[in-house]
């Protein structure tokens, strides 16, 4: 039974806004992008633990 994806009885459209490029476009950032590294293992000597230190 495959029911058409614009056809959805149980969500009401009109509570949904249409997206717009204002709002949907990133801002403009003041430093440089942040990421965060983890480190996947407690183990003293373990890959992730290795590629963390290296790429800090």
């Amino acid at each position: 039974m495959q029911q058409d994806m614009m056809t959805l009885p149980n969500v009401d459209m009109n509570l949904l806004e249409q997206p717009t490029l204002k709002k949907v476009q990133a801002k403009e950032l003041d430093h440089l992008p942040r990421i965060l590294l983890l480190c996947g293992s407690n183990r003293e000597r373990s890959y992730s633990h290795l590629a963390v230190l290296e790429a800090g």
